[in-house]
């Protein structure tokens, strides 16, 4: 199994809680329109338990058959859009997309 691993960060100008929501509700539709996409997870950072926000705001897990169906998907127009979406929550030029083999 083949997957993409994002480090997400909010845009400044968003409130976490705003963040939070637009990738639930807007994102995540588009993610899951995304031909060969086994699975779509949002992790959601929460603070610490003395309540500090962490360095980040969440994760997503893109998971595909084969690092080939993988670069495939992302070719499409829904992968395409997908990524086009990134800048409207996200600060592009922190947000890290690495993809990974999943070993279990």
């Amino acid at each position: 199994m083949t997957k993409i691993v994002y480090v997400m960060f909010k845009k400044a100008s968003m409130s976490r809680e705003e963040f939070s929501g637009y990738w639930k509700e807007t994102h995540a539709l588009i993610a899951k329109e995304i031909p060969g996409l086994k699975s779509y997870v949002q992790n959601h950072a929460l603070p610490d338990p003395e309540g500090n926000e962490p360095p980040y705001d969440g994760f997503a897990e893109l998971y595909f058959e084969s690092q080939e169906a993988m670069e495939e998907a992302l070719g499409t127009q829904q992968g395409e859009r997908l990524l086009a979406d990134l800048p409207n929550f996200c600060e592009i030029d922190k947000t890290l997309g690495i993809a990974v083999e999943e070993v279990k």
